[in-house]
């Protein structure tokens, strides 16, 4: 997973528009020039607004073939890399693209703002970058302010907080024939989650060792869920043995090779050709990325382990946890057509 550091990164420009909902009869509001920051020391705080929510994030892309499209935000972001004397234009037409698809009733109005960054460092590289962030959760305080006559003044007042961004982007100044490296961020309910992403920004998976290594732990699940039980008749405890061995490589080793893993988890000849069939199944269908080589990333695993849970349900009476040898426990049925499992053990602990 891929981090970025903004310890030496500079606002070089920045314009605020309002966004409403079409849906709603809001309108779009369009600022005729960039936006001041009211002092020079204030201008961390903004930074840290717009740059504390990117935390180690998963690695995006522009789709490259969106370019050619001269109203995709992948277009109007390159060109605003190479025409920086078009901000102001280029921002209003982000505005207007997000306002016309804004139009779905649980999408929030708030402000839109477009921000030029310097200096921003990804890995051992200080590049130039584009923010394009939406902020739309007010929240209530106080202000104390002291006054000539020796006393405060209290008022309140609403802002939006520091660490809270509702919707962001950061578009990094690389990698353009591959849409370029983009990290990005969408508070929102489930319902509208693919509405910044996609609807709007146009983005897919980046091509990074986060990625192999999550699409890979997904195929697995599915093959060994879904495949061999159609395929093989494997039951719940084979399936989980080969879930638990799958982890133990993930956890066990640096490097990934598809080869090596099949015959760690798998062991049998036609099983290990059924996952290498269904890999290219699943990366047609699934649109992932299926490598032969990678290096595993542990963040990863981490966040992905939970879809290897190995945990034999029985109806609503019984979970039973299963981390080892499948042949410590076997499924029977008895004369009256009840089904058990017989597990064997050497001491209770």
């Amino acid at each position: 997973m891929s981090t970025l550091s903004f310890e030496q990164t500079e606002i070089k420009n920045i314009i605020t528009h309002r966004i409403g909902n079409p849906a709603h009869e809001e309108v779009l509001e369009l600022s005729e020039s960039s936006s001041s920051i009211m002092q020079h020391n204030h201008q961390p705080q903004v930074l840290n607004y717009f740059t504390s929510s990117f935390k180690p994030y998963p690695l995006k892309q522009f789709d490259p073939e969106n370019f050619t499209d001269e109203h995709s935000v992948a277009h109007l972001v390159a060109a605003l890399f190479e025409q920086g004397d078009q901000f102001i234009p280029i921002s209003e037409k982000l505005a207007k693209k997000l306002y016309q698809i804004s139009d779905h009733p649980m999408i929030k109005p708030g402000e839109f703002n477009l921000v030029l960054f310097s200096g921003v460092q990804f890995e051992e590289q200080l590049v130039d970058a584009v923010g394009i962030f939406k902020s739309e959760v007010k929240i209530p305080f106080i202000k104390m302010e002291a006054t000539q006559q020796n006393n405060y003044l209290l008022h309140d007042d609403e802002g939006y907080a520091v660490g809270s961004l509702d919707k962001g982007c950061i578009v990094l100044k690389l990698n353009k024939a591959e849409g370029y490296k983009v990290f990005s961020i969408d508070q929102s309910s489930s319902s509208t989650t693919k509405f910044w992403d996609e609807e709007f920004l146009g983005l897919q998976n980046g091509k990074d060792d986060f990625h192999f290594t999550k699409d890979m732990m997904q195929m697995t699940k599915s093959f060994v869920t879904d495949q061999l039980v159609d395929e093989y008749q494997k039951g719940k405890p084979e399936q989980m043995e080969m879930l638990n061995n799958a982890m133990d490589y993930f956890k066990s080793n640096e490097h990934f090779s598809k080869q090596e893993f099949a015959e760690h988890v798998f062991e049998e000849e036609d099983v290990i050709q059924s996952f290498k069939n269904f890999g290219q199944h699943y990366k047609r269908t699934q649109g992932a990325e299926i490598e032969e080589h990678f290096d595993i990333s542990t963040p990863a695993v981490k966040s992905y382990s939970k879809v290897f849970k190995s945990i034999l349900k029985l109806d609503k009476n019984f979970h039973i946890y299963i981390h080892g040898d499948r042949s410590k426990i076997t499924r029977h049925v008895d004369e009256d057509g009840r089904k058990y499992y017989k597990i064997y053990f050497e001491q209770e602990l």
